[in-house]
């Protein structure tokens, strides 16, 4: 487990240099400061996010809490369940 019971994730919007959009998914340890991911896509589902943190739990372990801003991705049903299913 990493240093910290509170892990935190965001969407960072960006475009390459063609202006096309760019996604950056990021999901920090907030005691370490450790970028635990940085996912970039030009499109991103509810269902790409869950998998790809699904990962980083089976790997480092799943937080207590894992803080994120309001946003429709996250507060979408599904990965909410998700969530409390792991025991975050």
């Amino acid at each position: 487990m990493h240093g910290s019971d509170v892990w935190c994730r965001d969407f960072v919007e960006d475009s390459d240099f063609l202006g096309r959009p760019l996604h950056l998914l990021t999901l920090v340890d907030e005691y370490t400061r450790e970028c635990l991911l940085l996912e970039v896509e030009r499109t991103m589902t509810g269902e790409r996010i869950r998998y790809r943190i699904a990962g980083v739990f089976n790997v480092c372990g799943a937080p207590r809490h894992l803080r994120s801003d309001d946003g429709s991705e996250f507060i979408a049903t599904e990965p909410r369940k998700f969530l409390a299913a792991a025991g975050v």
